[in-house]
């Protein structure tokens, strides 16, 4: 919104036109402005962009771009891309359906082990999903997530396991979805 400004005084008006009297007028199309260039135009050079002041174009606010979970620690990106589309390469697995508590810990921690001995990366650990259908047994019971899948991240973050591993992502669908982890392994 444009302010209406106050007319000039006789004495600002002589100032002005002694401060423009040696000034040429510039050409029209010079004052016109430029186009805004398209979102992706050209590719610019590391050179480039480090001399541009410019901020850069951030994506549209309709695609927001999706943040790293927070178990994916040290992931390099072609890792993440496998694991969007579901073709991780899974060293070994283990599935841990049917067992209690003390047989899945003691049976994860040995799996882990082992693994790393023969140099895995990536290893698949099916817990199953958990969730109980209406029909089940004991009506004294909540539906909700297994105990074995909200075990499994506190399992891995204790001795001997933490030295061990480095990170955690659900599944994909694929593989299991969420009922199953990929589970990396440090280099030794």
């Amino acid at each position: 919104m444009r302010r209406k400004l106050r007319p000039l005084k006789p004495d600002e008006k002589e100032l002005w036109r002694k401060y423009t009297r040696g000034l040429n007028p510039l050409r029209h199309d010079v004052l016109e402005e430029p186009e805004p260039e398209p979102f992706a135009a050209k590719p610019q050079t590391k050179s480039a962009l480090k001399s541009s002041t410019r901020a850069a174009p951030t994506a549209p606010a309709s695609q927001p771009r999706k943040a790293p979970p927070s178990d994916q620690m040290n992931l390099d990106g072609s890792t993440q891309r496998k694991l969007r589309r579901g073709r991780a390469d899974i060293d070994a697995k283990i599935d841990l359906h049917g067992m209690r508590q003390g047989e899945a810990h003691a049976a994860l921690n040995s799996f882990i082990l082992r693994a790393k001995d023969r140099g895995h990366r990536c290893v698949l650990v099916i817990t199953g999903k958990g969730t109980r259908g209406a029909g089940h047994s004991n009506p004294y019971e909540t539906p909700g997530p297994g105990v074995l899948r909200t075990r499994l991240r506190q399992w891995l973050a204790q001795d001997p396991l933490r030295a061990h591993v480095f990170g955690v992502e659900e599944a994909h669908p694929r593989h299991g979805g969420a009922g199953a982890f990929y589970v990396f392994i440090r280099r030794k």
